[in-house]
């Protein structure tokens, strides 16, 4: 009796043990690793389950290009709002995505792969609930990217710029020689950007209408294009190398919150309005008088028709 018991008691205490230990278990706040997770798809590109990304979104029309090197994005016939591309098609690398592809699509996000070095003219144009671009590479590869136009950058539209799905509030671009055309285009996450000095040339509108506060041009830049850091209007300071020597059309227009910038002595040439409407700049020029070669509208604080201009100190030394 006493051995049945002793039995019963022993078995009881290993049930209340066991489901003490179970219940701490299911308190602990940790959740397992997304890899423990048994993915299922829906042909998204997504985890069904997790959310990871698991492979690539079903509509997305490929094909190669007429020397079968390498393939393109022709179009999108699916019904997803997250768009993942595909690195690789038929064994070639996915290098273009081609004009007015997600023209008018409802894509709230995109994954593009490092492979890119092309986006055609209007490709993500009218993307108007497009909040996520998510490039799988780094940001030297995305400066690099080749855009047809202003709607070809998905920044256009969706002003925030993730880099192997971390957001980028700040950059330095280390080993490209070119921030290629419209490349920043509207991005509205970038905040600080330092350019090394192996970059040699800011392009067309590279930075337009960023929310950049800081900027700092190596010393290997020389060109500054049209409209680079038009409309960044957050932009409180910003140090030019001895290396630029031309300052495009518009380059700093509607920079209103920068109040001074020092010319260096080499630049040779400003185009018309690069500092229009930037209402609080002081310019200082390490030249002791204005160059020949810098246009006659170079400080011109409103119109062509109107006599107001930024104020200069000349024969800067600071």
């Amino acid at each position: 009796m006493k051995k049945r018991f002793l039995t019963v008691f022993l078995t009881l205490l290993t049930v209340i043990i066991a489901s003490t230990f179970f219940i701490a278990c299911s308190d602990n706040d940790e959740t397992p690793p997304p890899s423990s997770c048994e993915h299922v798809g829906d042909g998204s590109g997504y985890c069904a389950l997790c959310d990871e990304i698991i492979g690539t979104t079903d509509g997305v029309v490929y094909g190669l290009s007429s020397d079968e090197t390498y393939a393109e994005v022709k179009g999108y016939e699916g019904s997803f709002n997250r768009v993942i591309i595909a690195a690789e098609y038929q064994s070639k690398p996915v290098k273009n995505i081609c004009e007015s592809v997600f023209n008018y699509s409802t894509l709230t996000s995109v994954v593009i792969p490092n492979s890119t070095t092309y986006i055609g003219n209007d490709a993500f144009a009218n993307c108007n609930n497009l909040m996520k671009v998510n490039f799988l590479g780094t940001i030297d590869q995305w400066a690099q990217i080749n855009f047809g136009n202003a709607y070809a950058n998905p920044l256009n539209c969706a002003k925030n710029l993730y880099i192997n799905n971390e957001l980028i509030n700040s950059a330095t671009i280390t080993s490209t020689t070119k921030i290629a055309d419209y490349a920043f285009y509207g991005c509205g996450s970038l905040e600080e950007i330092v350019l090394s000095d192996n970059v040699e040339s800011i392009g067309y509108a590279a930075f337009f209408l960023n929310s950049l506060t800081t900027v700092t041009i190596g010393y290997g830049v020389r060109n500054i294009d049209y409209g680079a850091f038009y409309g960044c209007s957050k932009l409180e300071s910003i140090s030019i190398s001895d290396s630029v020597n031309s300052i495009g059309e518009s380059a700093f227009r509607n920079c209103s919150s920068l109040e001074n910038i020092v010319i260096p002595n080499n630049v040779i040439s400003i185009g018309d309005d690069a500092f229009f409407g930037c209402s609080k700049l002081t310019i200082y020029c390490k030249v002791k008088s204005e160059p020949s070669g810098w246009s006659p509208y170079w400080n011109l604080t409103g119109s062509l028709y109107e006599t107001a201009r930024i104020p200069v100190v000349w024969g800067y030394n600071g």
